[in-house]
Formats: structure tokens, C-alpha cells, sequence
């Protein structure tokens, strides 16, 4: 060896990490990389949620509801039947004629072409007011009688309706059981040749109470109205059904015996 050459030092020995240095080494660089990556990753969700804005999402809300009360229905009563009384007799009386207020016939006289008088009716002697109870036969009785007893009446003409004869009229019944009938009036006998005639005062499903009056429990009065002529008037009653009684059948009887009246002309 050359006398002035310089020996370098020798190099030091190098000797290798131990084994935890090591491990705490790569737990140190993975725990900083991993908060790197996550903060990082707030970084960009944070932008993320303030770029976006939020969008109203509509929720449907339930309508109201109105509460309805509920009908409870009651328990209804029964209706209770009650007994009633029907009256036998229930009818409605049918006057061919309305009666209207009565007029006196004055007699007049008049000239004939000859100068002489023409004869006028006499008037003849007033009849009794009423006639004497008749029938019997079925066990009802009657009587008839005039209003206004006179000595004639004015006959009805085509241009005046005539007097109004006005007559009472009662029915009893003598037996201890209801008479039943279909037609009570007041026939009108022309016994001076002329046309006679019927008033039907009632007419219907009638009956008259045992041992009663009739045809309202009492007397009634009705009216006819006649032409010329002499008339005998009679109290009739058909103890048959209505519709036979009035088809000119029927079992028809007259309770009384006759009134007399002179119907005559009358000029007011």
C-alpha cells in the first residue's frame, strides 16, 4: 500500500426495522389515507346536497268528515182498534124538488070575446090538515098532513114553477123488531082525469127502530108542486131494496088515507 493513501472508514452496518415499528407504520399510513378518503367524500356530498334544492311532495289530506246523526227508529204504537157504533140508519134524503117560498093564487077573471065573464074554479071546502093513521100491514103506521091547509094552490106552468104544497109526513114503527125499506114519498092521485104523480122524499137502505118514529127518528117535511087539476095526495112506502122499488116493483103500501087539493091557474 502506497505510503500517502487514505483508507476510508468503513461503512456502519445497517440493521434491519423491527417488526412492530413496521406494523404501527402501515396503520398509520392506511388511517391517513382513509380520513383523506372520507373527507374527501363529505366534501363532495356537502356540495351535492347544497346544489340540489328540495321539491314540495303534495300529500293528499282526508276530506273532512261531517258526523250524520243516526235515526234510531222508536218502536211505533199499535194502533188500538176501537169499537164503534153504526147507526142502522144512514140515508140521505132525495126531494125530486127544492122548495121554494110559497105564493097565494088570487082568482081572477077574464073577458071572453063575447063580453061575458069566463067561468074561474070555485074554490071548494078545505080539506081536514091531516088524514088518518093507515097501514099496518108490515107493522108501520103513518100519517100526512098539510103545512098550510088551503083552498087551492097555484098550478106550476112553463113560465112559473107553481105553488109550493107542503105536507108533513111520519112513519111509527108498532113491532118489536127494525122495519127495514126502500122508498117513503107522497103519491099525487089526479082524481080529475089529468096526470098524477110521486114525490120521493126518501129513498135508500132505510129501517124505522123497533117500537120508533121515522124516517129521521121524528116527522119530515117536504113539498110538491102540481099542475092543474084535483089531486088526492097519500103517505106510499115500498118495503122492498131501492133499485127494485124504484123499477115500478116492490112491495108497495099506502099508510094513509087521501088529502083532497085543487090545484088551480094562477097569473100574477
Amino acid at each position: 500500500m502506497a505510503e500517502n493513501e487514505v483508507t476510508p472508514p468503513p461503512a456502519p452496518a445497517r440493521r434491519p426495522l423491527p417488526l412492530p415499528a413496521v406494523a404501527a407504520l402501515i396503520v398509520l399510513v392506511v388511517a391517513g389515507c382513509a380520513l383523506l378518503g372520507y373527507a374527501a367524500f363529505s366534501a363532495q356530498a356537502g356540495e351535492a346536497a347544497a346544489g340540489a334544492s328540495p321539491t314540495p311532495t303534495l300529500t293528499a289530506s282526508p276530506p273532512a268528515v261531517t258526523a250524520v246523526p243516526t235515526f234510531i227508529p222508536s218502536e211505533t204504537p199499535t194502533a188500538t182498534e176501537t169499537a164503534t157504533t153504526t147507526p142502522t140508519e144512514t140515508v140521505t134524503p132525495s126531494p125530486t124538488v127544492n122548495a121554494t117560498p110559497s105564493r097565494t093564487p088570487t082568482a081572477t077573471k077574464k073577458k071572453s070575446a063575447g063580453g061575458a065573464p069566463a067561468a074561474t074554479p070555485t074554490a071548494s071546502q078545505t080539506q081536514p090538515p091531516s088524514s088518518a093513521s093507515g097501514g099496518g100491514g108490515h107493522g108501520v103506521v103513518g100519517q100526512l098532513s098539510l103545512c098550510n091547509p088551503k083552498s087551492s094552490y097555484a098550478a106550476k106552468s112553463d113560465t112559473f114553477q107553481g105553488e109550493r104544497i107542503c105536507v108533513n109526513e111520519l112513519i111509527t114503527n108498532t113491532t118489536d123488531q127494525p122495519i127495514s125499506y126502500g122508498v117513503l114519498g107522497v103519491a099525487a092521485e089526479n082524481i080529475s082525469g089529468g096526470a098524477s104523480g110521486f114525490q120521493t122524499s126518501w129513498r135508500g137502505d132505510l129501517s124505522v127502530p123497533a117500537h120508533g118514529n121515522g124516517p129521521t127518528g121524528g116527522g119530515w117535511q117536504d113539498g110538491l108542486y102540481l099542475g092543474v087539476g084535483t089531486y088526492s095526495l097519500t103517505l106510499s112506502i115500498c118495503h122492498s131494496d131501492v133499485n127494485t122499488c124504484l123499477d115500478s116493483g116492490g112491495d108497495w103500501e099506502t099508510l094513509t088515507s087521501g088529502i083532497v087539493v085543487n090545484v088551480v091557474n094562477w097569473t100574477p
